[in-house]
């Protein structure tokens, strides 16, 4: 099964350096970040001219539907909330993909016993 780069570390030179120090090495990293992050921080990554976390999303992830949901996105919480909302579809997805696999191998196993 191929893995989703969307739960993986990413290589160290992609690390996300955040502007108090933190280093962000996945986006569930982000969002542990982004609990914590104070209003000062976000606002020198997120603000009128830039979304460091968009470009983040977008470049190293090559998420593009993902980024595009964040870039117009002002507040931490909604970058959370959508991170974590498309981790879960992700999760969901493949839960349904492999119960099918399982299922399509149980019937090809019961064939061959036949």
């Amino acid at each position: 099964m191929k893995k989703d780069k969307l739960f993986e570390d990413v290589k160290p030179e992609h690390y996300f350096f955040v502007c108090d120090g933190t280093v962000v090495k996945n986006l569930l990293d982000l969002v542990d970040a982004l609990e914590y992050m104070d209003d000062y921080t976000f606002r020198y990554h997120v603000n009128e001219h830039k979304n460091d976390f968009y470009n983040w999303i977008k470049d190293v992830f090559q998420e593009e539907e993902l980024a595009a949901r964040i870039l117009p996105v002002k507040d931490k919480r909604e970058i959370q909330v959508a991170i974590l909302r498309e981790m879960v579809r992700r999760l969901l997805k493949n839960k349904k993909t492999n119960k099918k696999k399982a299922i399509k191998k149980n019937k090809k196993d019961k064939k061959k016993v036949v």
